[in-house]
Formats: C-alpha cells, sequence, structure tokens
C-alpha cells in the first residue's frame, strides 16, 4: 500500500459552520490582555487632557465623572443582558473599549461647548447654552451607533450577535 501525499503547491483546509464563531473567539481571547494597558491610556490621556493649571479652568474631575459614567453604562448594560440570560462570548470583552470611546467623545464635546461659553454669565446659562450646543452632536452619534450595533443582530454569527447587542444596550446607556 502507498500512502498520500500532499502536494507541496496544495492545500488542504476545511470549514464548517462555526469556523467563523471559533476564530472571532480564538482573535478576541488572543487580543484581551492588551486591553487593560489601551483601558489605562486612554483614562490617562483623558484626565490629563482636560489638565490646567488655572484651578477654575481644570476639568479632570469633569474627565473622571465622564470614564466613570461610561464605566457605569458598561456595568449596567452588561448586567442587564447577563440577568436576561443572553449568552456572554469572549468577543464581547472587547466591547468596553467602544464604550469608553464613545463616554469620552461625548465628554469632550461638552467641555468644548462649555468652554465656548461667556465666562461672565450665570452658571444655568451657561448650562444651558452648553446643552443646546452639545445635545444635538451627542443625539445623533448615539442614534447612529445604536442602530449600527442593533442592526448587526441580523447577522448568522451568535457570537457576532452578542457583542452587537451588548455594544448597542451599553451604548443606548451611556
Amino acid at each position: 500500500m502507498s500512502t498520500y501525499k500532499e502536494p507541496k503547491t496544495v492545500s488542504l483546509s476545511y470549514f464548517t459552520s462555526l469556523s467563523r464563531e471559533e476564530e472571532f473567539e480564538s482573535s478576541s481571547a488572543s487580543v484581551i490582555p492588551f486591553f487593560s494597558i489601551t483601558y489605562c491610556l486612554s483614562i490617562n490621556i483623558a484626565i490629563i487632557s482636560c489638565l490646567r493649571l488655572d484651578c477654575v479652568r481644570n476639568k479632570v474631575w469633569v474627565a473622571s465623572c465622564g470614564v466613570l459614567s461610561a464605566g457605569l453604562a458598561v456595568l449596567s448594560s452588561f448586567g442587564l443582558l447577563l440577568f436576561c440570560g443572553i449568552q456572554f462570548p469572549m468577543t464581547v470583552a472587547t466591547a468596553p473599549f467602544l464604550i469608553l470611546g464613545i463616554g469620552v467623545d461625548d465628554m469632550f464635546i461638552m467641555i468644548s461647548c462649555w468652554q465656548k461659553t461667556k465666562v461672565m454669565d450665570k452658571v444655568e446659562d451657561r448650562l444651558a447654552e452648553t446643552y443646546e450646543e452639545a445635545a444635538v452632536s451627542i443625539t445623533i452619534t448615539t442614534i447612529t451607533d445604536v442602530l449600527a450595533f442593533y442592526i448587526g443582530l441580523m447577522t448568522p454569527f451568535r457570537s457576532v450577535q452578542s457583542f452587537c447587542l451588548y455594544t448597542g444596550t451599553a451604548v443606548l446607556f451611556c
């Protein structure tokens, strides 16, 4: 009997209905350790960029609260979905970084609008003007982000569906 030798120019691979989903899972698991470094860098950059030498214009606490708000959005939305029994694949572990980015972006928009207001106006007037300017931008980006993630629920891959559900819900909480 002779044994079959695979030619050097031909490679053989197999594909099943779960192959892509398994690949999503394995690639997510290999990237997870780098996210803690990325979280720390993102949080530090957000806080340092709001640091001013003038105590009145210093927005470190605003930046800290913006980061905290994004973290609480992740915790509450993930908690709700886990309570409802929704599966938590490894791909969902990357979602908090996206939520942090969206939350910090909204925070920077609010700070930018606040800094454009007149310093001599009353705080109530400055807040009203800030919300008037920032609300449209934040609302439009939030709606488009949520729609994009919820449209992702139509994919045939369960891990991608879970990722889109968790991330879209977290954006709603953010």
